[in-house]
């Protein structure tokens, strides 16, 4: 009996480490999708390095307040959510990063049913 459990493990740690990866990569084009978007949209085109995913859009003057709406636009039609007057917040909208934390809340990229859809 304790050999099968033993044998057990390394498969479920291996289905775990998929789960792991496939998850990572997720995040990873989640992440390079906002990229792309906010470089080509607000910094026309500027070179990926000039773009800190930490950074502020408000306060570098990356984004304003009619750019938010474009930015909330492109979430919904790519992301497939629906994002709600509560949540137009610069702790969810005012980076990358922060984009990305809002996403993985509302279950993209998160195993959820919701995930990154590809540009059409």
């Amino acid at each position: 009996m304790a050999s099968e459990e033993s044998a057990a493990e390394p498969a479920a740690l291996g289905a775990d480490a998929r789960r792991r990866a496939a998850l990572e990569g997720v995040v990873i084009a989640m992440r390079e999708t906002l990229r792309h978007f906010v470089l080509e949209n607000f910094m026309f085109g500027a070179a990926p390095d000039k773009l800190d995913e930490d950074a502020s859009f408000l306060d570098t003057g990356i984004i304003d307040s009619t750019g938010v709406m474009e930015l909330v636009g492109f979430l919904e039609d790519r992301f497939g959510i629906t994002v709600e007057d509560t949540e137009l917040t610069p702790e969810n909208l005012d980076s990358i990063s922060r984009l990305c934390a809002y996403l993985r809340t509302k279950g993209v990229g998160g195993g959820g049913e919701t995930q990154v859809r590809r540009a059409s």
